[in-house]
């Protein structure tokens, strides 16, 4: 990848509103939020990345998919990604197909890929090699996010397992600022990236370093993420090596702080946060 920095400035910065930004809000209200607070996306979670976290499924509920599909219809851009599939031991792809369809017909792009408690990691690039090929019916790209409590726990285990799986031509890697922080994924990785495994990216800061135990990094990655600028990320740096013309997913979910200001106040203040430091590239 080009070390150069890479947001173009004749090319307009999308952004995304993650659903965890404002995980309360059922979609159409999301979609609704981000309309009225700026943002060019948004991301939809269709299914839980773990058990008991909160998601929207719906491709089975009729009454909430149709409040959808009349915000689509308006603006038919406006989904860039749905969430989460899961890589489990025993997967079959089939059972992920009404979400794709979903996808699809909200106009998504992209679908983000995390890995399950697979301890091979050979049978887990099968795995992600198959919903890969699954995915592509649909016209997804399916993005694999690296987190260090899985068992792809930073990038370059994210790259490795992509080549085990035949580097699919809709396979792509997910990267979130703070698991490239907590992670200890260095820059040095991130721009020895190519640029064709990047769809998208998603934005927060947090403090500094990594916490002691991997209970904690997963606590404050699911309950207390800080707004651009407030931590200790080197979010510039990072943004560096962003390709052109990849949306920047901010998600800014804080479990006290967001319910306290309200999610109009929250996507607003997480947006500009966000669009200050991108044009921060420039000075």
């Amino acid at each position: 990848m080009d070390t150069t920095n890479t947001i173009s400035k004749k090319i307009r910065q999308r952004y995304s509103l993650a659903h965890l930004t404002a995980l309360p809000l059922p979609p159409h209200e999301l979609i609704d939020l981000a309309i009225a607070t700026g943002y060019d996306h948004v991301g939809v979670r269709l299914l839980p990345p773990a058990s008991g976290i909160a998601a929207y499924p719906i491709m089975d509920e009729p009454l909430m998919l149709k409040e959808v599909m009349a915000r689509v219809a308006e603006h038919p851009q406006m989904v860039w990604d749905i969430e989460v599939i899961r890589l489990m031991p025993g997967m079959q792809v089939n059972t992920f197909a009404s979400a794709l369809a979903c996808g699809q017909a909200m106009g998504a792009r992209a679908v983000l890929v995390s890995a399950g408690p697979v301890e091979d990691p050979f049978e887990l690039a099968q795995y992600f090699s198959e919903f890969c090929v699954f995915a592509s019916k649909w016209g997804l790209t399916a993005n694999l996010e690296f987190m260090p409590w899985t068992p792809v726990p930073d990038l370059l285990t994210a790259h490795a397992l992509i080549k085990n799986a035949g580097t699919p031509s809709n396979a792509r890697i997910l990267a979130d600022t703070i698991h490239v922080e907590r992670s200890r994924t260095t820059l040095k990785d991130w721009a020895g990236l190519p640029a064709s495994l990047i769809d998208y990216v998603q934005f927060c800061d947090a403090p500094a370093g990594v916490p002691d135990t991997l209970e904690e990094i997963l606590r404050q990655a699911r309950y207390e993420r800080l707004l651009p600028g407030e931590g200790g990320i080197d979010l510039l740096g990072f943004l560096r090596h962003l390709p052109v013309g990849r949306p920047i997913a901010v998600e800014c979910w804080h479990h006290l702080r967001t319910p306290a200001m309200g999610f109009d106040a929250w996507a607003r203040q997480a947006l500009q946060a966000t669009q200050n430091t991108v044009q921060a590239l420039s000075h």
